[in-house]
């Protein structure tokens, strides 16, 4: 191959006109900007020492296309999944099926793992708290305490209050505290600190009604409105209550009665 000496495109070595520019081919390689024979090998032009250009233009564009394109073979040995259909389809099987293995493995693993952690809890405050007792203010201690506990592990867990006596409408009427614990998404399971036991719904469905507290300190807050209601409203029945205390208690029997409305049945 030679280059044309006008427009220094590359030719045929047997061709006299040039097919691009129409012009007679010298059979010697001349300087474009000067016409001085060059020499093989030369990089400059040794009368203009302008330099001699070396970029290759292939005559042919569909050579070029077919030297850039890309192999078909090597692109399938590079990309087997594209080229296999069915490979990929396996593997998006694969995906799937190991997907739904491990989503399995979470729903038996994890609340499993709650449930022995809110067990271990639940064991541990009924062992350590001398005498919850039987009633709101002791089990609400103990229910602050296993709280605190399940929420360092990370539990979500709640604070109830309700009563094992009946189906209670009115936050006054609670006699009992305990905790309610997420074992999985959606599903909250009740723990008795007082008892150290799971409460299962189908066997105690007593627990999974009440009123939740999603910290100690509202719930606290809520005992002490209880526990100042049911004073006055003694000191009231006994007829020893001042109008002070009449004008309280009308204020907290309203506070009380709006907080009975967040009722919440099941987990």
């Amino acid at each position: 191959m030679r280059r044309c000496t006008h427009c220094n495109m590359e030719i045929q070595p047997d061709v006299t006109i040039c097919p691009y520019c129409f012009n007679a081919v010298e059979a010697t390689k001349r300087c474009v900007h000067c016409g001085t024979p060059i020499r093989q090998g030369d990089r400059t032009c040794r009368f203009c020492n302008a330099i001699i250009p070396t970029r290759r233009i292939p005559d042919n564009p569909m050579a070029v296309l077919l030297a850039t394109a890309k192999d078909p073979i090597a692109e399938r040995e590079r990309h087997p999944i594209r080229s296999n259909p069915f490979l990929a389809v396996y593997l998006l099987i694969v995906v799937v099926i190991a997907s739904f293995l491990l989503w399995q493995v979470y729903i038996h693993l994890g609340p499993g793992q709650t449930r022995m952690e809110l067990e271990g809890v639940l064991k541990e405050v009924s062992g350590t708290i001398p005498a919850p007792g039987e009633n709101l203010t002791g089990s609400e201690a103990a229910a602050v305490t296993a709280w605190s506990s399940l929420n360092k592990t990370g539990v979500p867990v709640r604070i109830r209050f309700g009563s094992l006596v009946g189906m209670v409408q009115n936050l006054t009427a609670t006699d009992r505290a305990w905790v309610m614990a997420e074992v999985e998404p959606g599903h909250w399971i009740a723990g008795d600190p007082v008892t150290g036991q799971i409460m299962e719904m189908i066997d105690h469905p007593l627990y999974y009604r009440g009123w939740d507290y999603t910290s100690p300190t509202s719930a606290q807050e809520s005992l002490a409105r209880l526990t100042r209601y049911q004073t006055v409203t003694a000191a009231i029945a006994a007829g020893t209550a001042t109008t002070a205390e009449l004008h309280e208690q009308s204020l907290l029997a309203s506070d009380l009665a709006r907080e009975s409305g967040n009722l919440t049945v099941a987990g």
